[in-house]
Order: C-alpha cells, then structure tokens, then sequence
C-alpha cells in the first residue's frame, strides 16, 4: 500500500544506477529475485521499503526508483525539483478503481521506450555500469546475495489481498 495510488500504479523514477547513493544504511540493503534468471527487486531488511529495480548485472546501468519511497536530497532539495516532472504513463489497462482521473495522461510507451535507449546508452557510454551503488566495485557482484522466491512466495506475492 506504501507504493501504490488510488488506481495502483506506482511512481517509477529510471535513471543511471550510477546516480545512486546510499548516505547511510546500506548494511540494510538487499535484493530478490522472482525467478532465478529475473530483475534484482532492491529493498530494505530493517523497515522492508521497496527501493528499485536493476538488471542482474552491472552492464545496463539503470535503476528504476520507487518514487514513493524517495524522500528529499540531504541538502533538503525536493525529491520533485530532483527528478522533475512526469514524463509518461504506461500500462493504464492495468489500473483499478476510479480510472477517470486517468483520461487526461497520455500513454506514450513508444517514446518513453525511444527516451530510455538514448539515455542507457549515454549512460553506457560514460562507464556509468562500473559505478554502481547496487553493485561491487569490481562491476560484477550485487552487493547482496539475490534471493530467489520460491513457488509460493512468488504466488502470494501476487496474490491482492481481500
């Protein structure tokens, strides 16, 4: 309920892993797996915030932030002056509840698909993928062990409840 609106969407803020920080509690920081081959679900163990999402490995340097769970710069600079606006909505045929809110955001996967290429091989291009929070200094290893979800995790993990 933490990251999800009125019509349960969250928020996703996709950038270069390497424009991640943790200031403090990354002994805290650990990552799943909903299959042993799927994206690395980064999340907290002291307080289970979700954080984001990265490829399995380093050579795509990109995170997508849950929004929700980002609060303001330690400088105090607002986490929306930070990321700017909203460029895009996506999968809007998903959503519950009152969708009428929705009509007036555009979906523009294609574009925001076209945005993402540029801006991850940009990214590529910088050696963005040998500086990764969410990865060793070596640009090999998560810095957590990813724990694979088993069978009925996965289920009851999307599963909604009552």
């Amino acid at each position: 309920e933490r990251v999800l609106d009125a019509n349960g969407g969250t928020e996703v803020f996709q950038t270069s892993s390497s424009r991640v920080s943790f200031s403090r509690g990354w002994e805290h920081v650990a990552c799943i797996r909903l299959s042993p081959k799927g994206i690395l679900r980064w999340h907290t163990t002291c307080c289970a915030t979700p954080i984001g999402n990265t490829p399995a490995t380093p050579g795509l340097p990109f995170v997508g932030l849950i929004l929700s769970c980002v609060g303001n710069a330690v400088d105090g600079t607002a986490r929306e002056e930070i990321v700017g606006p909203i460029r895009g909505w996506a999968f809007q045929k998903f959503a519950t509840g009152d969708k009428s809110a929705l009509a007036d955001k555009p979906q523009n996967l294609p574009s925001l698909i076209m945005r993402f290429i540029r801006v991850m091989a940009a990214a590529r291009f910088r050696g963005d993928h040998k500086r990764s929070a969410f990865f060793e200094p070596n640009g090999k290893a998560p810095i957590a062990v990813p724990r694979v979800l088993s069978d009925e995790e996965r289920a009851s993990a999307y599963r909604r409840p009552a």
